[in-house]
């Protein structure tokens, strides 16, 4: 066996580039919305809770998401090989926006944890 062969099956690392770049940031795009999304939770919760007056259930609000992602995940792998991951992806990204804007604009803390659940059930496709 020659030299030449055994590089000629691993292919050249300028052609793999362009498939990884198109690849990578589709992947960690979803990830980044989540890891910043329950960062700034963790940051505000207690500020949150506080001007609720509804200190008790604040915890709901992390629990609520945390349940939501962990069921809604296998649901997200048999209806992705359905329905076609990417397209999935795109309604994750959708109702995981339009969850965030709820967050945004819950006056309760109820509404809130509702908001946080359909975040939580948007997340678990990523």
């Amino acid at each position: 066996m020659r030299l030449d062969q055994n590089q000629d099956s691993m292919g050249p690392p300028a052609a793999q580039l362009p498939a990884f770049l198109t690849i990578f940031p589709s992947i960690m795009l979803p990830m980044f919305l989540a890891v910043v999304d329950q960062t700034i939770v963790a940051t505000a919760l207690p500020a949150i809770a506080a001007s609720t007056g509804k200190v008790e259930r604040a915890s709901w609000i992390v629990v609520s998401y945390l349940i939501a992602s962990t069921i809604a995940a296998p649901v997200y792998g048999r209806l992705g090989d359905a329905f076609g991951r990417r397209r999935l992806m795109f309604v994750a990204l959708a109702v995981f926006s339009a969850a965030s804007v709820l967050c945004a604009a819950s006056p309760t803390i109820e509404l809130l944890t509702l908001a946080r659940l359909l975040q939580g059930l948007a997340v678990a496709a990523s």
